[in-house]
């Protein structure tokens, strides 16, 4: 299974399970929590592919909701895959073969799953890379997150009175002798 194959099979089932429930009153529709993840392939734990693989947290989630094990993708490439996932048209009709195409213009902002999702009466956030991010539609969000924050730095060790170069060991006091900040 390849990403693509999980992000078509997903978006299908979703479209699916939106329309069969799109004229329920709110308060009896499902929370939707959608999450695309690139390159993840099949190397999950709760799918058993590769042992050495540790999941725990999405193991967890897969076990109280739905877990696709079969998927299908759209195009070998990103931008053409999440085109057609996130649109439900297939390359061959939107023309977007390549990660270089612009999918904006030939795919109306009424077709998008996000749209879709906002019609049936849901808040839609995202954020990260949904359509590779080249090509960005904000208007199709009630949220979007822009600037993740990037990856947090660890902390200097700091010292205390309780805390010695004695007792720190080389390692430590090579960092600590590195560090631009040591509080005493």
């Amino acid at each position: 299974m390849n990403r693509a194959t999980i992000f078509a099979m997903s978006a299908i089932l979703l479209f699916t399970a939106l329309n069969a429930r799109a004229e329920e009153p709110a308060a009896k529709r499902p929370n939707v929590l959608f999450i695309v993840i690139d390159d993840l392939r099949d190397w999950v734990g709760y799918l058993h592919h590769n042992p050495q693989t540790k999941t725990p947290n999405i193991d967890r989630l897969a076990a109280r909701g739905v877990a696709f094990t079969r998927s299908y993708c759209a195009a070998p490439v990103c931008n053409a895959s999440r085109a057609a996932l996130m649109s439900g048209l297939r390359p061959s009709t939107t023309g977007i073969y390549e990660n270089d195409a612009d999918w904006r213009p030939v795919i109306p902002e009424e077709l998008t799953l996000c749209t879709t999702l906002r019609k049936a009466g849901y808040y839609v956030a995202g954020s990260g890379k949904i359509y590779h991010e080249a090509y960005t539609r904000r208007s199709e969000w009630d949220d979007y997150l822009d600037k993740e924050g990037g990856t947090p730095r660890p902390a200097p060790p700091r010292l205390t009175k309780s805390t010695s170069a004695a007792s720190a060991g080389p390692r430590s006091i090579a960092r600590m002798k590195n560090s631009p900040t040591i509080a005493l």
